[in-house]
């Protein structure tokens, strides 16, 4: 998905603008789906969407974070 987004991104022209690609994570999701959001430019969020989509958050995470939740709770799971 992140590597979609990604080319998604180049192709609209916003590929070497600063963006933001992350997931929300429950309980800071307003559906119950895993989706991925990909903003630019950067610059133009407003106050609210900064804190949002803010990298390195609880409510914010990389695709890298995301994969080790799942692994996570699959292994818990698994118990």
């Amino acid at each position: 998905m992140e590597t979609i987004a990604y080319e998604i991104l180049k192709q609209q022209g916003a590929g070497c603008m600063p963006s933001r690609v992350g997931y929300h994570w429950p309980p800071f999701i307003s559906v119950a789906h895993l989706h991925l959001h990909a903003i630019a430019p950067e610059k133009e969020l407003s106050i609210r969407p900064r804190i949002l989509f803010q990298p390195g958050t609880r409510w914010f995470l990389t695709t890298k974070e995301v994969i080790a939740k799942i692994r996570n709770k699959r292994m818990i799971s698994s118990l």
